[in-house]
């Protein structure tokens, strides 16, 4: 059940050396449950589900779970920082959130914050992004996205959508989940050139 992963997160979060409150009391955070694919010219679709948390003015937490299991990719962006990890790994590699925070994860250069409100009410990024949102106007959480880089699409369409009002300790404030070793950011662009959110997910099952 998605609610578990939002629990288990709240839980690892909030009992963490890092934790710290999020906005404030009584913030309120939408979420989502999102149908993901991964489209590349001559090779089979790839489907996968995206749990979408957004807090403005740059609050984001995302977690990457294949058809079956736990997270592959969890990012997490807040209070001008960023973290991503891969939790098979145990890794995280953190900084400041900035131009190409994102750029090794979906291959496209947009700061944090203009991805939040590009998802919230449709404000268009600085720079080159090929994105596409579903309304494209309007306050929050949209019904679906699409954002195209060379070489592959990532679309996204939503399946359940809730809001929490509550003040969840940590959770959108740019800090990885306890216990994991913590690299630098920079270090991302060699790992992963072709986009991080594309190598981690399982490969199409044999026809």
């Amino acid at each position: 059940m998605p609610a578990l992963v939002l629990l288990a997160w709240l839980a690892l979060v909030a009992c963490g050396p890092g934790a710290r409150r999020l906005r404030g009391s009584g913030a309120r955070l939408d979420y989502g449950l999102y149908h993901g694919r991964l489209v590349r010219s001559g090779e089979p679709e790839l489907g996968f589900r995206l749990l979408l948390y957004l807090a403005e003015p740059d609050g984001l937490h995302a977690e990457l779970l294949p058809p079956i299991g736990g997270p592959r990719l969890i990012i997490d962006a807040g209070a001008g920082r960023i973290a991503i990890t891969l939790p098979a790994e145990r890794t995280s590699w953190v900084g400041m959130a900035e131009r190409d925070s994102l750029s090794s994860v979906i291959g496209a250069a947009i700061e944090p914050g203009e991805l939040v409100r590009f998802l919230q009410d449709g404000s268009r990024p600085a720079g080159n992004a090929q994105l596409v949102r579903e309304p494209a106007q309007g306050r929050g959480m949209p019904h679906s996205f699409a954002i195209s880089v060379p070489g592959y699409e990532l679309s996204f369409t939503l399946r359940k959508r809730r809001r929490l009002e509550s003040d969840p300790a940590a959770l959108a404030s740019g800090q990885p989940p306890p216990g994991m070793e913590q690299r630098p950011l920079g270090e991302l662009v060699d790992l992963a050139p072709g986009g991080l959110l594309v190598d981690t997910l399982p490969p199409a099952p044999e026809p």
